[in-house]
C-alpha cells in the first residue's frame, strides 16, 4: 500500500504566502475560533530551517504533507494561517496567509504536498501555524527558528524582522539604470537539488534589483518543451501570484535529463526568435535556472545575432554547490537518482541553454553565492561591456 501511495503521489508547490492583516482574512478564517474545529485534519508538517539565499536573506518555511482520500468531487481548498514573531527588537507578530486550491483530479491514494516560504532577518523567532479545510478540519502546530549568520556574511534583512518573497526595504532604490527593457526567461525544469526555492532565491534579487526596468517574465519547462507563463510590466509584487499561475506544473512527473528529446531546441529557438524579432526589443535577455543537458546538438537552422543585433543574451546559471544548501526533497517525492547531474559529463551531452546564450554571442555568469549574483547582475547593468 505505501508504494501505491508513493506511485500517485501529487507534488504541489504553492511558495505563495503573502503578509496581510487580521481584517483582510478570508470571512471562513476571521470566524474560526479555538474549539471551532469539526475535526482534525490529517497532515504533517516539516519544518524548513532558516537558510541564507541569494538575496542575503534568510529563507525559512515549511511542508505540508496530505492524503486526499477525505475529499470527494471538486472545489476542495485550504487556508494556511500563521504568525512569525521575533524574540528580539519590537516583539510583534507578522501574520501571514495563504490559500490553496487542492486538484479536481487527485486520486483517493494521493498525497498533496505544499511548500511555503517566508523571509528573515538575523534573529530567534516564534511561529504559530495552522492549516483549516473547507470541511472545518484544522491542523495547528508551533515551532521555534533561528536565523544566524555562519561568516561574515552582510545581511539584506534588518534583525527581528519578517517579511514575504516580496518584501522590500522601504529606504531600497533600484541599483540598475540599464538595461531599459529587460526579458528574464526562467527554465522551471525540476532537476535535483533545484527546488522552485533555489530558483525563487535567484529571481527574486534580479527582479528586484532591475526594477527600474520594464521587465517581460517568460517562464517554461524544457523537458515538457512547453511555455508557462508569460507576462509584461512583472513587479516583485507579482512573485506569489507567478508561483501560484504555475504550481500544479512542477510537480508533474518528468523524464530524465539525458533522454532523447530534440524538441528542447524547438522550444529555445521559438524564444530566442521571439526575443529578436519582437516590435518592442529588449536591451537584455536573460536565461535564468538549472541547465539542461541533453544528447541531441544544436541544428544548423538554430537562431544566430545579426550585426548591431538587439538584444545582448545573458545566462544566470546556479550551480549544484549552492543548491545543496537548501533542504532535499522529502524521499517519497520520488525525485529520480537518473536526475542527479554528474560531476564529469559525457562529450556527448550538450548543455542547451548554455549553448544557445553562446549561439547570441552572450555572457554566461555561474553563480553559487550572493556574490557571485551581484557581479552578474552588474554585468548585465553594463550590457555585457
Amino acid at each position: 500500500m505505501h508504494r501505491a501511495i508513493i506511485a500517485a503521489m501529487l507534488v504541489r508547490f504553492a511558495l505563495a504566502q503573502s503578509v496581510t492583516l487580521p481584517e483582510r482574512l478570508p470571512k471562513a478564517v476571521r470566524d474560526f475560533g479555538p474549539g471551532a474545529a469539526r475535526g482534525e485534519l490529517s497532515c504533517a508538517v516539516e519544518v524548513l530551517q532558516p537558510v541564507l539565499n541569494f538575496a542575503s536573506r534568510f529563507q525559512a518555511g515549511y511542508v505540508v504533507r496530505a492524503p486526499m482520500n477525505t475529499y470527494r468531487g471538486g472545489g476542495h481548498h485550504w487556508d494556511v494561517v500563521f504568525t512569525v514573531t521575533p524574540r528580539e527588537g519590537s516583539g510583534q507578530p507578522v501574520l501571514f496567509t495563504d490559500s490553496v486550491d487542492l486538484p479536481d483530479d487527485a486520486s483517493s491514494d494521493a498525497i498533496e504536498e505544499v511548500h511555503g516560504l517566508f523571509l528573515l532577518g538575523e534573529g530567534h523567532y516564534h511561529v504559530k501555524w495552522s492549516m483549516l479545510d473547507d470541511l472545518g478540519r484544522a491542523f495547528r502546530k508551533e515551532w521555534d527558528l533561528e536565523a544566524k549568520a555562519t561568516g561574515k556574511e552582510t545581511i539584506a534583512m534588518p534583525s527581528g524582522t519578517a517579511g514575504d518573497l516580496a518584501w522590500r526595504s522601504a529606504t531600497e532604490a533600484p541599483a540598475s539604470n540599464y538595461p531599459h527593457r529587460v526579458t528574464l526567461l526562467v527554465n522551471i525544469a525540476r532537476t535535483e537539488g533545484y527546488p522552485w526555492t533555489t530558483l525563487l532565491a535567484v529571481l527574486t534579487p534580479l527582479v528586484e534589483r532591475l526594477s527600474s526596468a520594464s521587465v517581460r517574465l517568460v517562464v517554461f519547462n524544457l523537458p515538457q518543451q512547453r511555455e508557462l507563463f508569460r507576462e509584461d510590466g512583472f513587479t516583485l509584487n507579482g512573485m506569489n501570484r507567478l508561483v501560484h499561475a504555475t504550481n500544479w506544473l512542477t510537480g508533474r512527473a518528468q523524464p530524465g535529463p539525458f533522454k532523447h528529446q530534440a524538441g528542447v531546441w524547438d522550444l529555445l529557438a521559438k524564444l530566442v526568435n521571439s526575443e529578436i524579432h519582437s516590435t518592442e526589443p529588449a536591451d537584455a535577455v536573460v536565461f535564468v535556472g538549472a541547465p539542461w543537458w541533453i544528447q541531441e546538438g544544436m541544428p544548423s537552422g538554430f537562431p544566430k545575432p545579426d550585426k548591431g543585433m538587439t538584444p545582448r543574451f545573458f545566462s544566470v546559471h546556479y550551480s549544484n554547490a549552492y543548491a545543496r544548501r537548501f533542504p532535499p526533497p522529502h524521499p517519497a517525492v520520488g525525485w529520480q537518482s537518473d536526475m542527479q547531474i554528474p560531476d564529469q559529463l559525457p562529450s556527448t551531452l550538450f548543455d542547451t541553454i548554455k549553448q544557445t546564450v553562446l549561439r547570441m554571442n552572450g555572457k554566461i555568469s555561474v553563480i553559487q553565492t550572493p556574490a557571485d549574483l551581484s557581479k552578474a547582475i552588474a554585468e548585465i547593468d553594463r550590457g555585457g561591456k
